[in-house]
């Protein structure tokens, strides 16, 4: 699978926040491991939280929600 939205989510942590995962979790009091899984491609968040993400990583909704489904339609793929 590409992962393009956890790809995204991890390079703006990363490039734009300057945040290790365990330190960025901890400051949005969130699940270091749940974030992991997300950000390698592992798991999807639910399409419900996408401005979560948004606002907390700092990229832009329309860019997110491309890579969503992106990925959301290769997993399908994989898994008729």
């Amino acid at each position: 699978m590409k992962n393009l939205f956890g790809n995204m989510l991890k390079n703006s942590r990363i490039t734009m926040l300057k945040k290790t995962l365990r330190l960025f979790a901890k400051g949005l009091n969130v699940n270091a491991g749940n974030l992991s899984k997300i950000e390698t491609g592992k798991r999807l968040p639910r399409y419900e939280n996408l401005a979560w993400f948004s606002t907390n990583y700092g990229v832009p909704r329309a860019e997110l929600h491309n890579a969503y489904l992106s990925d959301l339609a290769e997993k399908m793929n994989e898994n008729p």
